[in-house]
């Protein structure tokens, strides 16, 4: 099922329900772009700042880092969600991505990444690498700040480290 509206910017969009996902398409770069942080986040934020729950989106990006679509990965409680390489990358190859970046809330008002956080963004990381899809960053935004693994050179470390867990040094796998 599909159904034709206007996007972020009254651009035409396309919205495409399967299953168990609702992939939000334009034919351009209608939510912004999302080439750092700051943008990522002020995308993140129009779209899932508001919620009481915690909800991960994926940014669809065009080769300019365009936002050109999105999609609701995964909805939590007050403090989780659970999310997996599958959810996130179906959706962006199905919109022919050619790179992501993940964002979601945490409601709590604390933008500061969990244990989960890390290791769901380092698979999903991998997962990206190895697809051909690249997962430019990952964005946790409240109201007022956001804090992006991307800045905090989560993403160089993970290069560095070669596949392993930060925190434990067992190897990632990065299909879940």
């Amino acid at each position: 099922m599909s159904e034709l509206g206007a996007g972020r910017r009254g651009a035409p969009r396309i919205v495409v329900r399967t299953r168990a996902v609702t992939l939000h398409l334009s034919g351009s770069a209608a939510w912004g772009t999302a080439g750092c942080a700051d943008e990522a986040a002020e995308v993140a934020r129009a779209l899932i700042g508001d919620q009481v729950s915690e909800v991960m989106v994926v940014l669809h990006m065009d080769a300019r880092q365009g936002v050109v679509g999105f999609t609701e990965v995964a909805r939590g409680g007050i403090n989780r969600s659970s999310v997996t390489a599958r959810d996130v990358f179906l959706p962006a190859l199905a919109a022919n991505a050619c790179s992501i970046a993940l964002a979601h809330n945490h409601p709590s008002g604390s933008v500061q990444p969990g244990e989960a956080d890390r290791r769901c963004t380092a698979s999903l990381w991998w997962a990206g690498y190895y697809l051909g899809v690249p997962l430019l960053d990952h964005v946790i935004v409240c109201r007022d700040s956001h804090y992006s693994f991307r800045a905090a050179g989560f993403f160089k470390q993970l290069e560095a480290d070669g596949g392993r867990c930060l925190s434990c040094g067992e190897a990632l796998h990065p299909v879940g």
